[in-house]
């Protein structure tokens, strides 16, 4: 996960991204960590939030970082498991394939904020 994290956040900052917080240890068993990002590209100052997601079938006790299964990319902080946005899945290699969508979720958003389509 901390590999794959580390990704993670080479690839946002390169798509003009900056991570400005990170919520450690979220009080919702579902999530894991949440990153708040601040787009430094048109509209600068735009705010989303990175939520990384535990598996819903992980045993109830887990340490942070273990049973991590998925990201997704949303406007407002999730308040549910359940949301409308997809998951991108972070299996092993996930960056091959699945880097595309994270950053498509994050530049969706971007283009919404501006008012082009997204």
């Amino acid at each position: 996960m901390e590999t794959q994290q580390r990704q993670l956040e080479e690839f946002v900052v390169r798509d003009g991204w900056t991570i400005v917080a990170r919520e450690l240890s979220p009080e919702e068993w579902w999530l894991d960590e949440v990153w708040i990002l601040e787009s430094t590209w048109t509209p600068a100052g735009l705010r989303v939030f990175l939520s990384f997601l535990v598996d819903p079938q992980a045993p109830g006790e887990r340490r942070k970082g273990d049973h991590v299964w998925a990201v997704v990319a949303t406007a407002a902080r999730l308040t549910s498991r359940l949301h409308l946005e997809p998951d991108v899945p972070l299996r092993p290699h996930w960056e091959r394939g699945r880097r595309d969508e994270i950053m498509a979720q994050l530049r969706s958003l971007r283009a919404r904020v501006r008012g082009e389509a997204g």
